[in-house]
């Protein structure tokens, strides 16, 4: 059985205090790989393919590098690419990045002995037959490999990493991935593991925090039993940013995370924690989960925990999605302001994709209460809307004041309660999510009701105050500590906000200017994205 790595550095755009252009990203991930104190001594390096501008030829600048460096890639550090989607983008984008991954192993065949990649990540995977489709496709490209340059013609040779990342997907995991694995075995192909990845940024987009989080814990759960089911060994790895709403992964909150997410085998280490939190922390992080992780045995829900906790959910998503829907066109605006850290292909264009608002139809059938279903159904999405990246939506709510934690949130908390009773309103700040209190005392730091109520629609601010003033209430958050760089944010966001107003078509133009005043602006956005030490 091959090494799982634990730490996997990602080229997520999600720092506030670093661009990387494409240029510089073979030698961050070198130096990502690097053992300490020399580099960050990470595992795995996530090349990213998907809605990216990455250079074909990016993955043999790396694993060349790390050949140099004299780092055994494939069997103690590890490179692998995240493809594109052959249904959001193209099957040529994704052909393309198989062949480059092929390429690679060519030139490094050699000196390593076998393949320096023998994996890729597929995302937005919803149906088995998409995910067999990829595992076919990259067999193609196995034999036809192996025709031109008598490379080894094992079709298993390079296994495909499902990435999950929106909430329906999450709660029938353990069908569309067993189904695949039947399905693999059924076409003569030979999986001996499999690895999978949980999104927690996209799920969190679309459906909220919290259904984000107990979808994540229920995938990692029911997955684990389908491995024992099928007798293969299964292996998460969770992606996720630095701030509450994305995962919270920072050495502060560490702990929180491996308990949450208990049973993953890789956490993703973003741009936001090297670049903002900083080398020396992302260092300490590295070697923590060296040790740590996997800590504790996997999560374990019954039957009816899972049932109980996907009842939950829907109340989350309904509130969630109700105040959404008012307001992600003028969020859209925002997050367009934000400055783009990596090279990728625009939200819109013609070989770009984005991705579309939820569809509450999509996760009634994973619902049992009835009533929750009714009011659900009443929730009218009417039209499609493209939607802002996680990220730059996570940042343009940070920077109205509203950290997007909150939404929905309060008035969910209330309604377990006052619907479902005091004992499963402690079991879910209990159990089912024992670190909500944390997550929303962190984004609280950066909740202004007052500014918020400068940009959100009339027919949304009631929702979001309410939010606020139940989240506050049930756990004390006023008690939070401020220090001067949290109250410096404040500063900053009332010094930013007629910029912003006047940007979006909220106020009149405040200098003759246009071009310096988008500059003051966006230096204005930075900074706050440098004190809450990540962009979103």
């Amino acid at each position: 059985m091959r090494f799982i790595p634990r730490i996997m550095m990602t080229q997520h755009p999600d720092s506030a205090n670093k661009y990387v252009p494409i240029q510089e990203e073979p030698e961050e991930a070198i130096f990502a790989l690097n053992p300490q104190p020399q580099g960050l001594g990470m595992e795995e390096v996530m090349v990213d393919y998907e809605g990216k501008l990455t250079p074909y030829h990016q993955l043999a600048q790396i694993a060349l590098g790390l050949l140099k460096e004299n780092l055994k890639v494939g069997k103690e550090v590890f490179i692998t690419p995240r493809v594109a989607s052959a249904t959001a983008e193209t099957v040529f984008r994704q052909l393309m990045a198989l062949l480059s991954i092929m390429e690679t192993n060519y030139l490094t065949y050699n000196d390593i002995g076998g393949f320096a990649i023998k994996e890729f990540i597929v995302p937005m995977c919803e149906r088995p037959q998409d995910i067999l489709a990829v595992k076919k496709r990259v067999s193609n490209v196995i034999k036809l490999a192996h025709q031109e340059y008598l490379l080894t013609e094992d079709p298993d040779a390079i296994q495909v990493i499902p990435l999950i990342e929106d909430v329906p997907g999450l709660l029938e995991a353990d069908r569309i991935l067993g189904n695949y694995l039947k399905m693999c075995r059924e076409e003569g192909f030979n999986i001996k593991y499999l690895r999978y990845m949980v999104g927690r940024s996209d799920p969190a987009l679309a459906y909220g925090m919290v259904a984000s989080v107990l979808a994540s814990k229920v995938a990692i759960s029911e997955m684990r039993k389908m491995g024992d089911e099928l007798n293969i060994k299964v292996y998460p790895i969770l992606g996720a940013g630095s701030l509450p709403f994305r995962g919270h992964v920072t050495l502060e909150n560490i702990e929180n995370v491996l308990q949450e997410y208990a049973g993953i085998y890789t956490l993703t280490l973003q741009s936001g924690m090297k670049y903002d939190h900083g080398y020396e922390k992302t260092r300490q992080l590295s070697s923590l989960l060296t040790h740590k992780i996997p800590s504790l045995p996997s999560l374990d829900y019954t039957f009816e925990e899972v049932k109980e906790m996907i009842n939950i959910i829907g109340v989350f998503f309904k509130h969630y999605l109700s105040t959404f829907i008012k307001i992600f066109s003028l969020i859209n605006r925002i997050s367009d302001l934000l400055p783009q850290q990596r090279d990728r292909l625009q939200r819109i264009s013609p070989v770009g994709y984005a991705r579309d608002i939820a569809r509450p139809e999509k996760i009634l059938p994973f619902i049992s209460d009835e009533s929750l279903k009714e009011e659900i159904k009443k929730i009218q999405v009417k039209e499609k809307g493209d939607l802002p990246r996680a990220i730059t939506y996570t940042g343009a709510l940070y920077t109205i004041g509203f950290p997007p934690e909150f939404m929905g949130t309060g008035r969910a908390l209330e309604e377990i309660q006052e619907k479902y009773g005091k004992e499963l309103f402690n079991k879910l700040i209990n159990y089912y999510y024992p670190s909500l209190k944390e997550d929303l005392a962190a984004a609280y730091k950066y909740l202004n009701m007052e500014n918020v109520r400068h940009f959100l629609p009339r027919e949304a601010l009631g929702e979001i105050e309410k939010d606020g003033e139940v989240c506050t209430g049930y756990f004390s958050l006023e008690e939070t500590e401020m220090t001067e760089q949290d109250n410096l944010y404040h500063l900053l966001m009332e010094t930013a906000r007629p910029l912003l107003k006047q940007e979006i078509g909220l106020g009149g133009r405040l200098f003759e200017e246009e071009e310096a005043e988008k500059k003051l602006l966006q230096n204005l956005l930075v900074k706050m994205g440098r004190l809450r030490k990540s962009l979103g």
